[in-house]
């Protein structure tokens, strides 16, 4: 039985690292659910991650939005 496992991201104009992010922890042989907290008031994160990501790979990736959210 695997683990479950919650990975908090914080994020602020990082769409050059967040798929590599992404991918590193989701290559983890854990049930693993990850938090993305955007603070930044305008960053398009949730636009960045359906354009590069694939479903299966954003099946367990939640995105809390606005300051201080995370």
């Amino acid at each position: 039985k695997k683990e479950e496992i919650a990975v908090l991201l914080g994020f602020y104009h990082g769409e050059d690292f967040i798929i590599e992010q992404i991918n590193s922890i989701q290559s983890q042989n854990k049930k693993i659910k990850i938090w993305i907290s955007d603070d930044g008031p305008s960053t398009p994160l949730i636009n960045f991650l359906q354009e590069h990501c694939s479903k299966d790979e954003l099946e367990n990736v939640y995105l809390l939005k606005g300051p201080k959210a995370g």
